[in-house]
């Protein structure tokens, strides 16, 4: 594709941008739930947006989209290296396959003379693939229907999807595909759908879907966006957690591979914080001083009507981010000043924080 236009008749950019060592990387996935498109993290040279590279997520195949629910592709600065997760398509490693996947991309620069990007040459250099791949693309349960975030000062990263589960993941050996059983650091079901709480199918993870079964993948506490995760200056790590039909979680990440639930809306019995209803769930931000131990403020922005085809109105909170106090709602009278009276429509993404210590929502 490097030299010619991308065509976008089938794609549309899903994820947000990257800028990385002078190269911006878009992610493409469907238009309007096409059947035939194929997931693309497309390279452009950011001083002269002249399309420098790309890859195909599903080069035999289809779908893998690059979605993750507005979420931008992370990279690592002090290498280079890019992580994502595709959405619904076919696994096979030997044929470049990669639905349903996290995904190390090593991206190869050729400069011009005049410092200028010639071409970026993309290359999977390690995956994980869950054991319950297909099951996940046969009932439209995105693995990457949220984004990838990679912990400060260490080799780890966290990610999930619509099947409400988080996987910790070392980045230099990510654990491939196994179809007997994964190999993470860890995993856990970080995400419960509060209206279905005893349903059976939701506790049974299969390997796949039979043949004619329904997509019921409504029924999932869908992970949309991106989890946040913030180290205190007192030492203390968080992973922050809205998901789809359930109530805002904070999880500790203690030793080297664990996570315990720390907090939860429902568990503080917090009046007028009910689990959201539909999509997508809480989007979160976190705005924090370095000079206080234990200070922070999490912003989620939701859609409180629930699912449907429209766009929904939207609630904006804000949260102490260590003991989940709710500081503010708007609408509601509080020591916190009011942001807006209405947040306004809300679907996917949006938030972006900046040093300065600013939470922006669009």
């Amino acid at each position: 594709m490097v030299g010619s236009p991308l065509d976008v008749s089938n794609v549309r950019q899903r994820a947000s941008l990257l800028l990385l060592n002078g190269v911006l990387y878009l992610g493409f996935g469907s238009r309007n739930e096409g059947k035939y498109y194929h997931g693309l993290l497309v390279a452009f040279d950011a001083r002269t947006l002249q399309q420098v590279g790309y890859l195909n997520m599903t080069p035999q195949g289809t779908h893998g989209g690059v979605w993750q629910a507005s979420t931008g592709v992370a990279g690592d600065v002090s290498d280079g290296e890019l992580y994502l997760i595709t959405g619904d398509g076919p696994f096979d490693a030997r044929v470049k396959n990669f639905g349903c996947s996290f995904l190390r991309i090593h991206p190869q620069i050729t400069a011009h003379p005049d410092g200028s990007i010639a071409r970026v040459d993309l290359t999977v250099r390690q995956y994980f693939t869950p054991f319950n791949q297909k099951y996940l693309s046969d009932i439209d349960l995105d693995l990457g229907s949220a984004g990838v975030v990679l912990i400060p000062d260490s080799r780890q990263l966290v990610g999930g999807g619509k099947e409400g589960y988080i996987y910790l993941i070392d980045r230099d050996n990510m654990g491939g595909y196994d179809a007997s059983g994964d190999h993470f650091l860890n995993s856990f079901k970080a995400a419960t759908n509060t209206y279905l709480i005893n349903d059976a199918e939701l506790q049974n993870r299969k390997p796949s879907s039979p043949a004619g079964d329904p997509p019921k993948w409504l029924k999932w506490p869908h992970i949309h966006g991106t989890q946040v995760y913030h180290r205190f200056p007192s030492g203390r790590m968080f992973l922050y957690l809205w998901a789809k039909k359930d109530y805002l979680k904070v999880f500790e990440h203690v030793g080297a591979r664990s996570f315990i639930l720390r907090h939860s809306t429902k568990d503080l019995g917090l009046l007028g914080v009910a689990p959201n209803q539909g999509m997508p769930g809480g989007m979160l931000s976190l705005v924090a001083d370095p000079t206080v131990p234990d200070g922070g403020v999490l912003f989620p922005s939701m859609n409180t009507r629930g699912y449907d085809s429209t766009y929904g109105a939207g609630r904006l909170y804000a949260f102490d981010a260590m003991t989940l106090e709710l500081l503010w709602q708007d609408g509601w009278t509080g020591p916190a000043d009011a942001i807006s009276d209405r947040e306004g429509r809300r679907r996917e993404g949006g938030w972006k924080t900046w040093p300065a210590g600013r939470a922006h929502l669009r």
